[in-house]
């Protein structure tokens, strides 16, 4: 048999998964802070201070983060107008005040070159170029780390509900699978989109070659231990029953990996099984 449990709208994780799964990223208002200050001294010593948490209670996921930081911008630039400044100080500071304020985690190797390409611009048009620039790479280097955070919490979740085995890979368009099998030969096999600014992010995880009926009990014990991971989502899992016939993707390519190898083997072992009588008959012909 075959089910799948699914959700198609995933809201945000817990800091406390997402910190741990993502070794290696911080809060980007950690980051931010020094060229906040940095804008200060060079011509707007009114800004507010800034003093970024260094964890967030939940982190955004998919369009929640573009729609914050485009609410953020907005409320930024209107401080700074009301409090004059040159132009290029205040296109900068207001998306560097905005990311101060955000629940986006990043790695500090990926964006910190675009915040320093922000300082150093001199003409406002240079300016909105670096902060667009910053901005997405802002949002795609959070879409990584939330996927990558999605894709442990199913590694955790697989070996609680009794699949210890795992094979992680990515796929196209950035999709993480996560294969976990047990020693029976089950298998649950989960594809993550991490979304982006235009899609939510989601998982689909589907238990194959289940023959005893324990396909709700042990999707239960999934579903159960990914929300202790903290992923949020929008309602309960969705559950669908597919009568053994395989719905993922990657659970059809599961299945044809365990079927293939075997069929070769077979071959194979019928084709040496057939040289020791091909030698012989070329043997017998040899000596007429």
């Amino acid at each position: 048999m075959s089910a799948v449990s699914s959700r198609p709208r995933v809201r945000s994780m817990t800091s406390t998964a997402a910190q741990a799964a993502a070794l290696g990223a911080v809060t980007i208002g950690t980051l931010v802070v020094a060229a906040v200050r940095a804008l200060a001294r060079e011509g707007l010593p009114s800004l507010p201070p800034v003093e970024p948490a260094a964890s967030v209670d939940g982190i955004a996921a998919g369009p929640e983060v573009a729609s914050r930081l485009a609410r953020l911008r907005v409320k930024t630039s209107q401080q700074l107008t009301n409090q004059g400044g040159n132009a290029v100080a205040n296109a900068k500071a207001r998306t560097l005040l905005a990311l101060a304020q955000a629940p986006i985690l990043v790695r500090p190797s990926v964006v910190a070159s675009h915040i320093e390409c922000l300082l150093a611009a001199h003409e406002v048009h240079a300016a909105h170029q670096a902060e667009m620039n910053l901005l997405r790479v802002v949002q795609a280097d959070h879409a990584q780390v939330l996927g990558d955070a999605l894709t442990a919490a199913c590694r955790e979740a697989s070996i609680q509900a009794g699949f210890p085995t795992i094979q992680m890979s990515v796929g196209v368009g950035g999709m993480r699978r996560v294969v976990a099998t047990d020693q029976t030969g089950r298998a649950l096999v989960s594809e993550i989109h991490p979304g982006d600014e235009t899609r939510t992010p989601s998982v689909e995880t589907e238990l194959v070659g289940v023959t005893d009926g324990s396909c709700q009990d042990v999707l239960n014990r999934f579903d159960r231990a990914l929300e202790e991971a903290g992923v949020v989502a929008d309602g309960s899992p969705k559950r669908k029953w597919t009568g053994g016939v395989c719905e993922l993707s990657l659970a059809r390519e599961f299945v044809r990996q365990q079927i293939v190898p075997a069929s070769r083997s077979a071959t194979g072992g019928a084709a040496v099984r057939r040289r020791p009588q091909r030698r012989a008959a070329a043997k017998l012909l040899s000596n007429r």
